[in-house]
Parts: structure tokens; sequence; C-alpha cells
């Protein structure tokens, strides 16, 4: 696999699940699998609860290590929620929500960091995730949520 496609997600409207389901559900149309890697002690069942009753018309099926009935499924699973490097459906996209650690991201053809705005310790870690890639020789894009609950990216490659 060649160099992955990096991403970072500014978020400055919605919520981190709002905006984590609405990509997700992105990655599901294109026929993708995802894992979404959160901070090491994340409560993933609040966070699948939260993907559970997203908005009418949307289903994101998604399992994690924390729910049995999912869990035996593990490989079925075309979202899996983790907070360590496991990716039972060999998924191909990675999101790292704030807190996440970074490490162990080989393998995945889109890796997409999302962060608030509002979240200084966040804005930090993720312009430090941007530096890192950068120096590791990857040119990743800036893209930030537009008033309309889009995303436009911002800036030139590489900048």
């Amino acid at each position: 696999m060649g160099d992955p496609d990096i991403r970072f997600y500014h978020l400055t409207r919605r919520g981190l699940t709002a905006a984590l389901a609405a990509l997700l559900d992105k990655a599901l149309s294109a026929d993708r699998r995802a894992v979404v890697r959160a901070e090491p002690g994340a409560d993933l069942s609040a966070l699948s609860r939260a993907l559970w009753s997203g908005p009418p018309g949307s289903f994101l099926a998604h399992g994690h290590a924390g729910d049995p009935p999912t869990a035996r499924f593990a490989a079925d699973q075309p979202i899996w929620l983790t907070t360590g490097g496991d990716n039972p459906a060999s998924a191909d996209v990675l999101f790292l929500l704030p807190g996440a650690d970074g490490a162990g991201d080989g393998g995945f053809a889109l890796i997409c960091h999302l962060f608030e705005g509002g979240d200084h310790a966040g804005v930090t870690a993720a312009r430090a995730a941007w530096s890192a890639a950068r120096a590791a020789g990857h040119d990743p894009t800036y893209w930030q949520e537009t008033e309309a609950g889009g995303w436009a990216r911002k800036g030139a490659r590489g900048s």
C-alpha cells in the first residue's frame, strides 16, 4: 500500500459525534470499512449509543470489543470502535478522535484526525500530529467545517 491520505478535520460547528457520524456515513457510502480509535479509557459504549441514535434515516452498523454481541462478529463490522490498535475487519479508514494514540496507524489508506476548535489541548495535539506527518514525508490536508455543515479544504497541500 502506498502513502496514506492523511486529513485533519477541524470541527467548528457540530459536536464530535455528529461530525464523526457524517464522516462515517461518507466512508460507508464509498464501500469502505472504518476503525474509530478513541483515547485510552474512553467509554466506547457511550460512543456506540450516540452512533446508534444518530439522525433519522442514518444507520451506522458498528461494534466494539466491550459489546459481546457485536464483538463475536468483529470481522464483519463495517465500523469498529476501539481504544487500541485492533482492526478486526481489515478496515482501510482510520478515524482518530481527540486524545487517541496515533501509533500503529500503518495499513490504512485514509487517516482522519478529528479535533474541535474550542479544545486548546486538542488543537495543540493536532498541530503536533500534523508536524509529525510532515516530518515523516507525508502531505496531510486540512479541512475546516463550513457554515452549511460540509467541509472545505483550506491551504495548499504540504503547507
